[in-house]
């Protein structure tokens, strides 16, 4: 193991995988695959931490230190820039090889996430551009007696574009009506009969509160199939592959899947795999908020790419829980835009709806922490029967 892997192994940047699976791509890569190691261990530590890819094109101090949480002069002396070139060793390749690690372009992939990338993009890109269908008379006049006047025109548009697109993605913070508008929609559509439609959430609770909007929109629970995108796809527990995929298709005309900013890069790419040419899909999220856990920013991701491909995707943004000029509406926009500043005047303004709260020293966390959790828990410790 070489100086550099050891120190970043020393401290905690890698873990012993990283280590394993850098080693083994520089002993199966032949003469002079050593220079593999430490690209091979980086790109493996960041999926871990969320990220799809290695982009060999920065100087790694620029993002090193706001990956790992380690202050930039204490970062370690990366190259700037390894001169890799795939086909030189049989462990690097180009795009579309067999081979653990893909070069492409300036990235650097695992082979995996490259082949989920380059499966999601191929079959989202392919929807996206399939004009939409002409929607009858009779639905068309269900969907504008669905949404009252100005103040519902966008989730309108919503509507729309769920009822008549290959691909519709609606994007809008919480409480714009990206859901009420899908389920809406898929009321409307119903009506007709002989649609056969799936409606996903990556969570069961995400899947409880579509069934409650489901059933407050008068959609019988027989009519929609309703599940976590895991079970939808049937994915087994022993060898996490799915049940439904390109060579058995998932037998719906239809599939709806909501919160989608929470969903990864490698579900997602589950997800179309597993759709049937001629089946549409609807997804529904939040573009500004965290990515999944896991690696990938999908939603935000497919929605800046539509932006620049000429915009396929509807934005909610009035909002019907919170005034646009309320001080949770003015701290969003802040948040959002970036703007520390104007986050913080706003917090220390004393608007009635927002306030800040001084987060215990480290040093105090503990403490804090103990006294909360004894507050919170003592009912419960205290009960005298479960009930």
């Amino acid at each position: 193991m070489s100086r550099l892997l050891d120190e970043l192994r020393a401290s905690g940047v890698l873990d012993a995988l990283d280590v394993h699976f850098a080693g083994l791509v520089a002993r199966r890569g032949g003469k002079g695959a050593e220079t593999l190691e430490v690209p091979a261990a980086l790109v493996s530590a960041l999926r871990r931490r969320g990220h799809v890819c290695l982009d060999l094109s920065r100087p790694p101090v620029a993002w090193f230190a706001a990956v790992f949480g380690v202050e930039p002069p204490d970062a370690p002396e990366l190259s700037r820039g390894w001169k890799l070139k795939a086909g030189r060793f049989p462990t690097l390749g180009n795009p579309g090889d067999r081979a653990p690690l893909i070069l492409d372009g300036g990235r650097l992939y695992l082979h995996r996430l490259w082949t989920c990338q380059h499966d999601l993009a191929t079959r989202v890109a392919a929807r996206a551009v399939a004009p939409p269908v002409a929607l009858p008379a009779a639905l068309e006049k269900a969907l504008a007696g669905a949404f009252g006047g100005e103040a519902q025109a966008d989730q309108l548009a919503a509507a729309r574009a769920v009822a008549s697109r290959s691909l519709a993605v609606v994007s809008g913070g919480p409480g714009t009506g990206k859901t009420t508008a899908a389920v809406r929609a898929l009321g409307a559509m119903l009506a007709g009969g002989g649609l056969r439609v799936a409606v996903a959430a990556p969570t069961g609770k995400a899947v409880a509160r579509l069934k409650e909007a489901l059933a407050a929109a008068g959609i019988p629970a027989d009519a929609v199939a309703t599940a976590t995108i895991h079970r939808l796809l049937g994915i087994r527990p022993d060898t996490g592959r799915p049940r439904y995929d390109a060579a058995n298709p998932l037998p719906y005309d239809l599939v709806v899947a909501d919160e989608v900013s929470m969903v990864d890069l490698e579900r997602m790419a589950h997800l179309v795999r597993a759709l049937a040419p001629a089946t549409r899909l609807v997804l529904l999220g939040d573009r500004d908020q965290l990515a999944s856990v896991e690696p990938g920013s999908v939603f935000s991701d497919l929605c800046a790419g539509l932006d620049a491909a000429g915009g396929a995707a509807t934005v909610l943004r009035r909002n019907f829980r919170f005034g646009t000029e309320s001080g949770i509406g003015r701290l969003a926009r802040a948040v959002n835009a970036g703007d520390a500043s104007a986050a913080a005047s706003l917090l220390a303004s004393g608007l009635p709806d927002i306030a800040m709260h001084a987060a215990p020293s480290s040093r105090d966390l503990g403490a804090s922490t103990r006294t909360r959790a004894r507050a919170s828990w003592k009912a419960l410790l205290d009960a005298g029967t479960p009930e």
